[in-house]
């Protein structure tokens, strides 16, 4: 395994945590939204 490898996985595994996050991110924006 290179480092070009191991740098691609990385890249994969964030955008992956970051697509999480905007959902999160999404669901409370949704529940703020009832709250008003």
């Amino acid at each position: 395994m290179n480092k070009g490898d191991a740098i691609l996985r990385l890249l994969s595994e964030i955008k992956l945590e970051l697509k999480e996050v905007k959902e999160q991110v999404k669901q409370m924006q949704t529940k703020l939204d009832t709250f008003e």
